[in-house]
């Protein structure tokens, strides 16, 4: 399976300096991080795929009471980048959720439906003539 990914943003949103900005902001990286967690370290994309995940499931979160403290952590983050949630922070995070979510859930379900047809067909790791029902 594949981590989250911001990707989807990109044709929502024109500016994702402005999202790397909000990212830092929402992970508290914004005063002075660690190299390895700045733009171009090597646990920057790690960064973006908790930061992925965080606005991926924010809603179900929301609507379980889940963590309130983060949720209004995530959402008060946003609200102080005002220019990327069009003014409506809520509204922002339930649609870029939705479009990570759906692009998230279908890399890993095509991921998922190779992996089943390789191991029904025998088509793993070079055993071409491997089949299931032997």
């Amino acid at each position: 399976p594949k981590a989250a990914s911001l990707e989807p943003l990109k044709l929502m949103l024109a500016d994702m300096e402005m999202v790397e900005k909000l990212l830092n902001n929402m992970l508290r990286l914004d005063s002075s991080p660690p190299p390895q967690y700045r733009e171009g370290g090597r646990l920057r994309p790690l960064m973006r795929a908790v930061f992925a995940n965080l606005i991926m499931y924010y809603e179900e979160r929301r609507e379980r009471g889940v963590l309130p403290e983060v949720q209004d952590h995530i959402l008060w983050s946003l609200w102080e980048f005002k220019d990327l949630a069009a003014g409506n922070a809520a509204y922002a995070l339930k649609e870029w959720s939705r479009v990570i979510r759906a692009e998230f859930n279908e890399i890993n379900h095509l991921h998922l439906h190779y992996l089943l047809s390789c191991t029904y067909t025998g088509n793993v790791a070079g055993k071409e003539d491997a089949r299931y029902d032997q």
